[in-house]
């Protein structure tokens, strides 16, 4: 029995290099147009909140600030 004990102690605190996976490289970028021209940003002023819908998640979204030409990234 303490075999038994010892051996899922062992388990519970031991790491597994399969759990151990780097942060995702995603980069989310893109432009803001309407029709094919640039809306009139305020780069200082202008911030958009991207959010995901789905999966569960529920968060406040993440905020982006917009510069002149409609980039963000």
């Amino acid at each position: 029995m303490i075999q038994l004990m010892s051996l899922i102690t062992i388990l519970l605190f031991s790491s597994c290099e399969y759990d151990n996976y780097d942060a995702p490289s995603y980069v989310f970028k893109g432009r803001l147009v309407c029709d094919g021209e640039n809306f009139p940003f305020d780069s200082n002023r202008t911030i958009f909140n991207f959010v995901q819908q789905g999966y569960g998640k529920a968060d406040g979204g993440t905020e982006m600030r917009i510069n002149d030409e409609g980039h963000y990234q």
